[in-house]
């Protein structure tokens, strides 16, 4: 009795677990709404002695993202198959997230989800094949020929349904063949699943349109590629709330080599690989060549990318706007207006593209009390990008050749002055011929932006110090960043290179030998270290 009793306990627990799977309330994440064409045919019973083929369009596929788990981010697909809704009522089914690259996700659906239970069966999500028989004058089901998951591949804005096929054929006399296979919802026995009574609408030829946001080109497009060397003053803010008001962050001359502009092979359409400085995604926008080769028009606003969640990408579309400095807000506050402009043009100068109608010069000495930055912007989290002064100029036809050999990595030159014992310099040293680009970490934990070296770095400041450097040479990789770090005292102008060991013992002697407890005029400083090795160095007090 008991084992009846554990064993009805279990069926009973088995029963309550599938009725709770079914999600009829929507799930929490980012929506998003497509919309849906498709085919689909609808069998009934299992024996295939009923069917209807319906086409579908104009209807909604709504997907909500939701990636609180970064390390594994879930979707939810609302009546994933066309007109199910009809029969089992709104519900939803669970996927995974795959990215795979910029404006390419693919979803994976598992399938035996509930999506119903009614009538003492349950509406399972399957796979299956569909097939006319025409010596019985039936259509025959197939359920689930070796499948384990729906997937949806999503390309910029468009997404559809791997792996179906179909469609339906009707001849002239009415009489319809069927050869299909997808998506599709079964009734299941619950006392016997694998009995599949009844089987409803199966899907195919599955196509949905993200309208609301616009597409992204995210694939090289075909045609004549060149080469461009591209320059840029970019000016960014960070925007306070609805009003904009923003102060400036940085401005700063830009400039990107090897950018890509394909012309199609109709001579009028023309690509440009990542348009803006500030986002390089990888994606392209669209225009045209003017008959006479002179300009290049773009429709705007475009995206320059999009994805379905935020742990990968929001959307980021590229506008018209301008900023400027409003002189009712202390600190250098500024207005940032998103003007409504539908085309940019660029003017082709021989081997010269330049953007046509932006404004501001970050090198002008009004910079800032009388700054105006007009041109192409982009926002990225709170912050908006404005680039002016945009000039392409070509560099060449072919594609460069990727450099593979890095640059050989500078190295550090630490000293105490002979005649400053208060301050510590560091000289950095290029292998090659080289630009050297350093950063430090300063004794408060901050560590400095990387700047590029020009001269010898001087330190006053009682403290522990890192810095670290890497160098690049033409037609080469950057080197490894290498780093080196000191301590500095300069209450007695020394600095000792901190190389893991500690200091066990200080002394003092002045200049006939004697020690001393304190240094005074010219004394030597000899330091002893946990290892057994020592260092003297001359101290002026």
């Amino acid at each position: 009795m008991k084992k009846l009793t554990l064993l009805l306990l279990l069926v009973l627990a088995a029963s309550l677990s599938m009725q709770a799977a079914v999600i009829t309330e929507q799930p929490e994440g980012t929506i998003f709404s497509f919309t849906r064409t498709a085919q689909g045919s609808f069998i009934q019973p299992f024996d295939g002695s009923y069917f209807e083929m319906q086409t579908q369009s104009g209807g909604q596929l709504e997907i909500v993202f939701n990636d609180a788990d970064q390390a594994a981010p879930k979707c939810y697909i609302k009546n994933i198959i066309t007109g199910s809704e009809v029969i089992f009522g709104d519900y939803w089914v669970e996927g995974d997230v795959n990215y795979i690259s910029p404006g390419h996700i693919t979803i994976t659906v598992p399938l035996g989800q509930h999506v119903a239970e009614n009538r003492g069966r349950n509406a399972v999500l399957s796979w299956g094949s569909a097939s006319f028989n025409t010596q019985t004058f039936q259509y025959q089901f197939t359920n689930n020929p070796g499948m384990t998951a729906v997937t949806y591949a999503i390309d910029g804005n468009t997404i559809h349904i791997e792996g179906t096929s179909g469609p339906l054929a009707v001849d002239a006399g009415e009489d319809m063949t069927l050869n299909s296979t997808g998506p599709c919802i079964v009734w299941e026995d619950e006392d016997n699943p694998d009995d599949v009574e009844w089987t409803y609408y199966m899907e195919w030829s599955t196509e949905a349109i993200d309208n609301i946001n616009p597409n992204v080109i995210c694939d090289q497009p075909a045609g004549t590629v060149r080469y461009y060397t591209r320059t840029s003053q970019c000016v960014s803010f960070n925007l306070y709330g609805a009003n904009l008001h923003s102060r400036p962050i940085y401005t700063e001359a830009t400039s990107m080599e090897n950018v890509m502009i394909v012309t199609a092979a109709d001579n009028k359409t023309v690509y440009i690989k990542d348009p803006l400085y500030k986002t390089q995604f990888g994606s392209w926008i669209q225009g045209t060549l003017s008959d006479d080769g002179t300009t290049i028009t773009v429709p705007m606003p475009q995206a320059l990318r999009i994805t379905y969640g935020d742990f990968y990408y929001d959307l980021n579309v590229m506008g018209w706007g301008h900023s400027v400095f409003d002189e009712s807000y202390d600190y250098g506050f500024a207005t940032f207006v998103d003007e409504d402009k539908t085309l940019i043009t660029y003017s082709i100068d021989g081997n010269t593209i330049t953007l046509q109608g932006t404004e501001g010069d970050i090198t002008t000495e009004q910079y800032p009390d009388e700054f105006l930055a007009s041109g192409l912007y982009t926002r990225d989290g709170g912050n908006v990008y404005i680039e002016t002064h945009v000039v392409y100029t070509l560099s060449q036809d072919n594609p460069p050749v990727e450099p593979t050999e890095k640059t050989a990595a500078p190295v550090f030159r630490g000293y105490t002055g002979e005649n400053r014992a208060l301050a510590y310099f560091m000289d950095i040293i290029p292998n090659e011929p080289s630009t050297i680009h350093y950063r430090v970490l300063y004794p408060d934990g901050v560590w400095s932006n990387w700047t590029e070296y020009e001269e010898t770095l001087a330190f006053t400041t009682t403290g522990n110090y890192s810095i670290e450097a890497y160098a690049v040479a033409t037609g080469k990789l950057p080197s490894d960043v290498v780093s080196t770090d000191f301590a500095l005292d300069p209450a007695t102008g020394i600095s000792e290179m901190n190389t893991g060991k500690t200091v066990t013992a200080v002394r003092y002697f002045n200049a006939i030998g004697q020690q001393v407890q304190q240094p005074q005029g010219l004394t030597i400083q000899v330091t002893t270290y946990s290892d057994g090795t020592s260092s003297a160095v001359k101290v002026i007090k």
